[in-house]
This record gives C-alpha cells, structure tokens and sequence, in this order.
C-alpha cells in the first residue's frame, strides 16, 4: 500500500512575489481595519434581523468552504459568507457598503488565507470552525455573541498579518 504525498508547505505570499508584498501587506492591513468596523456591527445586527432563509444561506456557504474542491472555491465561498451576513442585516446601505467592498475583499482574500494557511498548518478547518461559531450565533440571534466573535475572527487575521506578513520577520 502507497503512503499518499504529503501536503505541500504552504507558501508565504511575500516569497511569491516579494517587491510587491509591502504594498500588499499594507492594503491587507487597511483592509481589515475597515472590515473591523463594517463586519463587526454587520454580524450583530444579522442576528438581530436574520430570517430562516439568512440561515439556509448560510448552511449552504458552510457546506460550500467545507466541501471546496479547490482553493479558488473556497476563496470565492469565505467571500460569500461575508456578503451574507451583510445580507442578513436586512439593511440595504450595510449590503450595499459590503458589495462595494467585494472587489477589494476578493483581492486580498487570496492573500489573507495564504498568510493564514503559512501560520497555520491545519487552518482550513480552523477557519472553517471560526466562520461556523459566528454563523452559530446569527443563528442563535445572539447580538453580542456574533459582535464578539467577528471581532476574535478580524482580530485573528490581523495577528497572522503581523506575525507573518508585515515583513516584521524573515520569511
């Protein structure tokens, strides 16, 4: 019996095109100081607001991230989540902040997963496991819960992008 390949290391973004990566860096940076602001109050107020058919989405994204065949997929499936709970708020001027967010948020998704993948080995199922904890309290239409924990998931990325993407340390 054949002992299947092992995973390849993930690679760090700077190492795949390293001239441009401060300025990447920096734009992920800006990004997500934005995304804190926008996600965080959108998450609480989609679990105020979200209706059976909010949740229904949601599961089915869920199940899209964990079934992803390919890293585009499961990019274009994180990007979905996010622009759901947006939709969740059931506040046109939030999805509409969002959606003009999504072109930026689709540009910089690859880079924020690959950092998160770099940092983290086994991150795809961590991932998966953050946006599944905020999913639960939309679900649960705990306010303060979804807040919370869009904060801890923001907060997370923003730590692997110091640690690992500011160009602070070698790569």
């Amino acid at each position: 019996m054949r002992t299947p390949p092992a995973d390849p290391l993930p690679v760090h973004p700077g190492q795949l095109y390293a001239d441009l990566w401060e300025g990447r860096a920096a734009s992920l940076r800006h990004l997500l100081e934005v995304r804190r602001v926008l996600e965080t109050g959108c998450a609480s107020v989609a679990a105020s607001n979200r209706s059976e058919a909010d949740l229904a989405a949601f599961e089915e994204i869920l199940r899209e991230m964990e079934n992803a065949a390919d890293e585009q997929i499961s990019e274009q499936a994180d990007v979905k989540f996010h622009q759901q709970i947006a939709a969740a708020t059931h506040n046109p001027l939030l999805l509409d902040l969002m959606e003009s967010l999504s072109n930026k948020l689709h540009e910089n998704m690859k880079d924020m997963r690959a950092l998160w993948f770099y940092a983290e080995r086994s991150s795809a199922e961590r991932l998966l496991q953050e946006h599944a904890s905020i999913y639960e309290a939309i679900r649960t239409q705990d306010a303060k819960e979804a807040l919370a924990r869009m904060e801890a998931h923001i907060t997370k990325v923003e730590q692997v992008l110091s640690e690992k993407g500011a160009g602070d340390q070698p790569l």
